[in-house]
């Protein structure tokens, strides 16, 4: 398997000389890297197949991205909001980039990138929710940015963030964010804004004054009315 797909075109012989170098080197660097035991000991050979000797404890920031996820889940599941929160910020910390971002082109890698991606975006996103919810609007406003940095057609986004700078008493980038989003949609997906990001827009430029004196919700996704809450809450 391996052969096949480092070195298709190459005589047997030739390719399992070359697995056996490369092998080689890499047990060297894991050695390196760990700073003691044996390089052997690190990749083995068993049963016709390489792997990972599994005595030695491997960290992977994978692995550990999903089980902050997991657990922040569960937590949340549970009504243990505050709990989850923090796995959720470890789980963010943890994302440092695509998953292989470099190997655009291997087919084997689309699906997981795209999995681990949109975890990391519902992450970004519930900890946003929670920032907001809590009071820290500077916080769910860097939160909502890095998810339209990474999606730019995200509406339900763009709202939250015309939503934030609105509360902050900052109603021209909120403003401008709703000419940012429209852009957007037009210039990648030949689009208008949905008819509750231009509801929202109109009554931002309606002024303060005409905007309801007391929350109907407290969270603002799904219906109009929940979008007026939130600019109005104090």
């Amino acid at each position: 398997m391996l052969l096949d797909v480092l070195w298709p075109d190459t005589h047997p012989d030739i390719a399992n000389n070359r697995l056996k170098v490369a092998m080689h080197h890499l047990r060297q660097t894991f050695g390196r890297i760990a700073g003691d035991g044996h390089p052997d000991d690190i990749i083995i050979f068993r049963d016709g197949c390489y792997l990972f000797n599994p005595r030695n404890k491997i960290w992977s920031d994978v692995e550990a991205f999903e089980h902050a996820w997991q657990v922040g889940r569960q937590l949340e599941v549970a009504g243990k909001l505050s709990q989850a929160i923090v796995y959720y910020q470890q789980a963010e910390a943890l994302y440092q980039g695509d998953f292989l971002e470099q190997d655009v082109f291997e087919e084997w890698t689309l699906v997981r990138r795209e999995e681990l991606r949109d975890i990391y975006l519902t992450i970004v996103d519930k900890l946003s929710h929670y920032w907001f919810d809590t009071g820290d609007v500077t916080a769910a406003i860097e939160g909502w940015k890095k998810i339209i940095a990474r999606d730019a057609w995200r509406e339900d986004v763009y709202r939250q963030l015309m939503i934030c700078f609105n509360r902050i008493g900052q109603r021209g980038r909120a403003l401008q964010c709703y000419e940012t989003c429209r852009h957007a949609l037009r210039q990648q997906l030949g689009v208008e804004p949905e008819a509750e990001t231009v509801a929202l827009y109109n009554r931002l430029c309606d002024g303060p004054d005409r905007w309801p004196s007391s929350p109907a919700a407290r969270d603002s996704r799904g219906v109009m009315e929940n979008l007026n809450a939130r600019l109005t809450a104090t």
